[in-house]
Parts: structure tokens; C-alpha cells; sequence
């Protein structure tokens, strides 16, 4: 199969072999219809997410064959026997995942609830590498959010909030959670994300290049006075920086 330059991420720093695997995953992508109407996430498109956290090509593989347009295909690829039970296995809970439907809004004003759904979703999925690929379909929903009408927008970005972000976090996954939680403050309040967002004219390399110097300093300071401290720090997203200002 001829590597398309959109997918020519995937195979970055792969052996082989696991190139070889994930060329005949999109091989199978590839008799999906194009003239197929879609607007939600594609497998290829979430897979090219978590290639920057270094997964492993399980991973990448079920993100991939997790595409929901696969139903389309006839007959259905048999992805145990092509790529093994464990990513078969990945891809059921994935889809699990994707087309579960138990939140509603009400949740935001009953902590309760919305904890006890972050547990059953965590509790219930066999691998939390189902769990990381669903992270990552959701942000990739929440960057093409802007398609969908205005209470598709407010639903998806006020669940993100309520249970896909607080999951990131327990997972100690931080650039999911910022950017999940960016995003979804980003169509819930606009204007306040906008005016925060002009407010931080350093990018967030910058500002985590000043926080580092600044601790530098400061430890230069407590070592000549004889002070053992740990310093540490981070730059602040914008939704972190609205609920500090709370």
C-alpha cells in the first residue's frame, strides 16, 4: 500500500513490522466510500493524536479499526483474525465507549452522579488504553465542533467537562485534560475564553520558559540562604487561569 502523506505520521519511528500492520489497517479504511457523508471523528484522524504520545501500535491500530464507517463496509473485516484478539478487543470497548449515552446535563449541578458515571466508564472497560483512544476521540470532536448546531455544541462540551476531563486527570494524562478542558470552555463561554486568550500573548512554550528561569532564581536565592525547598511550577490554561479567577 502507497503511504498517503495525511497518514505519513503514523508510520514515524515504527519497526517494520508495525508498519507493516497499521499499512493494512488503513488498506481497510481505504474501501470506506469517500462520498460518504461523515462529520464526526475518523479512526486515522485520533490515531494521529496519540502518535505524539508514543503508544504502542495496539493502540494505534484500534484507533484506527475503531472508525465508526467500518460498519458500512460488507462484509465487516474480521480484525481478530487480520490484527489479534487484543485490538479486537480494544475496538469493542472503543465503540462501546463511543456510542454510550447516559450523561445529561443535569449532572453539572450533581457531583455525584457524574462521579459515579466516571467510575462505571473506567470500571467497565477491560484496557484503559480504550479509555486514552476515547480521550482522544473526543478532543478531535471537540476541534471540529463548530460544524455541529448550537445544542449539539453546548451537550458535548459541557459533558467534556463533567466526565471526559476529570478522567484525563485521574489518568494523569495533563495535556489531554488542559486541552479538553480549553476546548469545551472555549464554546461554553466564548467571550470570557476570547478575553483570557488575548491576555496570554506568550505561548505556552514561553511562558513555561519563564516559569523556569524564574524557579532558577529563586533556588540560586534559597541555597545561599542555607534553604532546602522543592520549587516547582506550571503555566496555566485558560480554563484553569477562569476557575483560579473564581
Amino acid at each position: 500500500m502507497q503511504k498517503s502523506t495525511s497518514y505519513h505520521n503514523l508510520f514515524n519511528g515504527l519497526t517494520a513490522q508495525d508498519a507493516e500492520q497499521i499499512g493494512r489497517a488503513l488498506a481497510i479504511i481505504a474501501l470506506i466510500p469517500e462520498f460518504t457523508p461523515y462529520q464526526r471523528p475518523k479512526g486515522t484522524d485520533v490515531a494521529a493524536i496519540l502518535m505524539d504520545f508514543k503508544v504502542d501500535v495496539e493502540t494505534i491500530l484500534a484507533a484506527i479499526l475503531s472508525d465508526p464507517r467500518l460498519e458500512e463496509l460488507k462484509p465487516k473485516p474480521d480484525i481478530a483474525k487480520e490484527f489479534g484478539k487484543t485490538v479486537a478487543a480494544l475496538v469493542k470497548d472503543i465503540n462501546w465507549l463511543n456510542t454510550l449515552n447516559v450523561y445529561s446535563t443535569e449532572m453539572t449541578d450533581q457531583p455525584n452522579q457524574a462521579e459515579t458515571l466516571r467510575r462505571m466508564l473506567l470500571s467497565m472497560t477491560q484496557d484503559m488504553r480504550a479509555v486514552l483512544i476515547k480521550l482522544a476521540y473526543r478532543i478531535k470532536r471537540l476541534r471540529i465542533l463548530p460544524k455541529e448546531a448550537y445544542e449539539v455544541r453546548h451537550y458535548i462540551a459541557q459533558e467534556t467537562l463533567d466526565i471526559y476531563a476529570p478522567i484525563a486527570n485521574r489518568l494523569g494524562i495533563h495535556q489531554f485534560k488542559w486541552e479538553l478542558e480549553d476546548l469545551a470552555f472555549r464554546y461554553l463561554e466564548p467571550q470570557i475564553y476570547l478575553k483570557i486568550a488575548k491576555s496570554l500573548t506568550a505561548k505556552r512554550e514561553q511562558r513555561e520558559t519563564c516559569i523556569d528561569n524564574f524557579i532558577q532564581l529563586l533556588q540560586q536565592h534559597l541555597n545561599k540562604d542555607g534553604i532546602n525547598a522543592e520549587i516547582y511550577g506550571r503555566p496555566k490554561h485558560i480554563y484553569s487561569i477562569w476557575k483560579t479567577m473564581q
